[in-house]
């Protein structure tokens, strides 16, 4: 394009996209460089959801916190310019929302009362590998196996201890031998409603992707594994990501995908029908409701920038407490009472947390997002789109009774579809096929 001028490697834009302007990508260094230096990053989408260190504080989380922040600290040294590509690759309205969802988030930080580092750098590193993938994943449809096999190793490991054969046992950790607690459950995540959440939001990949003209056996495979391993975790969050999926590919006109969404949840159905136990759905919201009244009355003392990133941890004791004193509650609450780190609703924890103007800015980002990738099938179908945005769509579904945007597997699979949803298909040879 501009003979004798020869630019740094590590500067890439978008060839065919007129909106980064006076951005040079020359064929030989793109493509070759996109090649090489993406496969990491497919490493750490598979990698990263399985690590866990025995001994830490927290051994299911801290690690994968730590990854992440890595991963992306490490990418924004190394290609800084295709983040910057993939960052005006977003337009102007996606730029504005989301940075304004940052600053709100800083001033949250700035200004809380009680301010937790990992829960301010975790949505940060989240947005930083959304950016990242876009530009340097090799294949998007290697991208979305990569997630499908990290998926799928998490399943096979909860319905292994399930059937009490835990690995974990062999790294010196007990494992409960009660028939009925479904607790023994965690597989890599820690917990058997963090592993449903997980599996809800790849399952819809794994569903798209047997649309595919060109998979493997593997695909088959995948997705019956997700399945008992949603199943095995006993968990009731999962119907909420059905009926979401459902609406979602509904509005989009997936009959397809809506045809073996209801052949897998019939599925699902009945054998948790038939595996069921611990505490009844009724319990539950009940449990759920006891915790949201004790935080939505204090929600008008923070009500622009909230508390801060986690600090409902924090503020929920004395709150509970206040409201005891009060006799805001009958004895029979007595046992919802105890200390909570998280309010088992995301959208209440964001405003709990950021405030207002922080959930706002969050979920018009949010809606932006999904709205342009809405566009994007309506106008060319694509399997792995499809799959891809309705595993977001289930996750926040989720997130109606759970808190996975404030978990690290969670979030980054989230990232990771929207990541997958935004790779511009010209961008790569193979995605023409997809």
């Amino acid at each position: 394009m501009f003979p004798g001028i020869r630019l740094p490697r590590f500067i890439y834009a978008e060839n065919t996209t007129a909106s980064i302007a006076g951005a040079v990508c020359p064929e030989a260094v793109g493509r070759k460089s996109v090649a090489w230096s993406g496969f990491p990053f497919l490493a750490v989408a598979a990698g990263l959801p399985l690590l866990v260190w025995p001994g830490l504080a927290q051994p299911f989380s801290q690690p994968k916190v730590f990854f992440l922040v890595a991963a992306v600290a490490v990418s924004v040294l190394a290609f800084p310019g295709r983040i910057y590509a993939a960052w005006l690759e977003l337009g102007s309205p996606l730029q504005q929302l989301t940075a304004a969802w940052l600053v709100a988030l800083s001033l949250a930080a700035i200004f809380g009362r009680s301010v937790a580092l990992d829960a301010f750098l975790l949505p940060v590193a989240g947005l930083g590998w959304f950016l990242a993938t876009q530009r340097t994943v090799p294949d998007a449809r290697l991208f979305a196996r990569a997630l499908e096999l990290s998926a799928t190793c998490i399943a096979a490991i909860a319905l292994a201890q399930m059937l009490h054969v835990d690995p974990f046992v062999w790294m010196g950790w007990s494992s409960s031998t009660d028939p009925g607690d479904r607790m023994r459950v965690f597989s890599t995540l820690g917990n058997p409603n963090f592993v449903a959440a997980y599996l809800c939001g790849s399952l819809p990949l794994s569903l798209a992707s047997l649309r595919q003209p060109r998979k493997s056996w593997a695909h088959g495979v995948a997705l019956p594994i997700q399945l008992g391993g949603i199943v095995a975790t006993g968990s009731r969050a999962p119907l909420l990501a059905l009926v979401a999926v459902a609406i979602w590919w509904m509005a989009l006109r997936q009959w397809g995908l809506l045809r073996r969404l209801a052949i897998a949840a019939a599925f699902a159905l009945l054998a948790a029908s038939l595996l069921q136990s611990g505490r009844s759905l009724a319990a539950k919201l009940e449990g759920r409701a006891y915790i949201w009244s004790v935080a939505v009355p204090h929600l008008l003392e923070h009500p622009l920038l909230g508390v801060g990133p986690g600090g409902f941890a924090t503020m929920y004791p004395a709150w509970e407490a206040v409201n005891w004193s009060q006799g805001h509650y009958l004895e029979q609450q007595k046992a919802f009472s105890a200390p909570m780190d998280h309010a088992h609703n995301d959208f209440l924890e964001l405003l709990v947390e950021g405030g207002a103007v922080s959930l706002a800015a969050w979920m018009a980002l949010m809606a932006a997002l999904l709205g342009r990738v809405a566009r994007q099938l309506r106008a060319r179908a694509n399997g792995i789109t499809a799959g891809a945005s309705a595993g977001v769509v289930a996750i926040l579904g989720v997130a109606l009774v759970d808190f996975p945007l404030h978990r690290p597997a969670e979030l980054f699979l989230l990232w990771s579809l929207l990541a997958l949803c935004c790779i511009p298909p010209a961008q790569y040879a193979v995605n023409r096929n997809l």
